[in-house]
């Protein structure tokens, strides 16, 4: 029975334990200095992604995006956190900054559109670039549950890929080719997002998705992620430790499992209310479900409206993303479009604080790591009548 439960599950359930343990492991909460580090990497956003799986944030230096490095210096790490202090620097390779600096002139002609606290917003949604955005600012992300929005995930890249399925439907193209067209043009974003992990899971995802639509075959959702979860441990074992991966898998697992059981019941009825707010909540909800574990345990702190915020803050979301998009691909229509993205931007910032001023907004605390050894388990059991099913 074991084998057949494993047969079916054996992705889902391999994910869901696999990705529950890691936030298990006792952290250190004092400042500790490591060995001094040799070690090869690409500049972004004054970080280094190793070659070897780590990415370090890098201290007392400023570094041009874009260009592959050697590099020797000491490090230091608090939490989940590295910080590289760097004692030698050679430049091995510039191939990459033609990309950055189209990045850099994305990011000034929002700056210059958007000017203040809604340009510090347009940038952090459509390129995870927050560097420049005040404290009080990603304090609100935070308090109103919207803090994934900042890091570009899942969610940005598929608002872009139907932004280029929409656009590539105008065009003269058939039909089965549109999407593995509209996937591969998201390589550019990629880069331009500095190789999250969450956004290159999404383009797995999506480009299997669609050449599988093109070769006419049925894909199955959680063996989709079984095989981007894979790939990105093939190309850097060291991503399986990081929160961002165990948040961006944990999050899509959750959705396709809960929408898998429950599917029954939100998709009942198809008016309005169900298609554009049960349905989104019940997203939602799935992916915070999963995820909860992790955030609460590694950053102290759940979001109490995150849910009805989201429902109202996506929408807006994709929205903020669709406009700059025109507004930095088409110069000419800059005038009309900015200010239509600065009313979207100073929309989705009130209602923001809105929901950060309201009474019990944020509950904050430290969590002993034995309740979360109960919570997996607690989550199993929503899928015990599925395996009593199971052929």
């Amino acid at each position: 029975m074991g084998l057949l439960i494993l047969k079916k599950w054996d992705l889902s359930l391999l994910l869901i334990l696999l990705l529950s343990s890691f936030f298990y492991a006792e952290k250190s909460t004092e400042l500790s200095r490591k060995n001094p580090v040799h070690l090869f990497g690409l500049t972004i956003e004054n970080r280094i992604i190793s070659f070897s799986g780590n990415t370090y944030s890098v201290k007392g230096k400023k570094l041009e995006d874009g260009v592959i490095v050697d590099i020797v210096g000491d490090v230091y790490s608090y939490k989940n956190f590295k910080y590289l202090k760097i004692k030698e620097l050679r430049v091995i390779s510039t191939f990459f900054s033609p990309v950055f600096n189209w990045r850099k002139e994305i990011i000034n002609s929002i700056r210059a559109s958007l000017p203040g606290v809604i340009g510090d917003i347009g940038i952090a949604l459509l390129l995870g670039e927050k560097r420049a955005m005040p404290d009080f600012i990603k304090e609100r992300f935070r308090s109103c549950g919207a803090a994934h929005l900042l890091a570009v995930s899942g969610l940005h890249t598929g608002i872009i890929f139907l932004i280029f399925t929409v656009v590539l439907s105008i065009l003269p193209i058939k039909k089965n080719f549109i999407p593995i067209i509209a996937s591969t043009l998201l390589v550019p974003y990629l880069f331009l997002t500095g190789f999250r992990v969450s956004v290159v899971r999404a383009f797995i995802m999506l480009f299997i998705y669609s050449l599988g639509n093109l070769l006419q075959r049925k894909t199955n959702p959680l063996n989709v992620v079984g095989v981007a979860g894979l790939i990105l441990i093939l190309i850097n074992p060291l991503s399986l430790m990081s929160i961002s991966f165990q948040l961006s898998f944990l999050a899509v697992t959750g959705i396709i499992l809960l929408t898998d059981i429950f599917k029954d019941l939100i998709l009942i009825r198809r008016d309005l209310f169900h298609k554009y707010i049960l349905y989104p909540a019940f997203i939602t909800t799935s992916a915070q479900i999963f995820t909860f574990p992790v955030v609460f345990y590694n950053f102290g702190y759940i979001p109490v409206y995150s849910v009805i915020a989201n429902i109202i803050l996506i929408p807006l979301t994709s929205l903020f993303i669709s406009g700059m998009i025109l507004m930095v691909s088409v110069p000419f229509l800059k005038p009309l479009t900015s200010s239509g993205i600065w009313f979207i931007g100073m929309i989705f910032n009130k209602i923001m604080m809105a929901f950060q001023h309201m009474p019990y907004s944020v509950i904050t605390g430290r969590p002993s790591i034995y309740v979360f050894l109960i919570y997996p388990l607690l989550l199993l059991l929503l899928f015990l009548p599925r395996f009593r099913n199971s052929p």
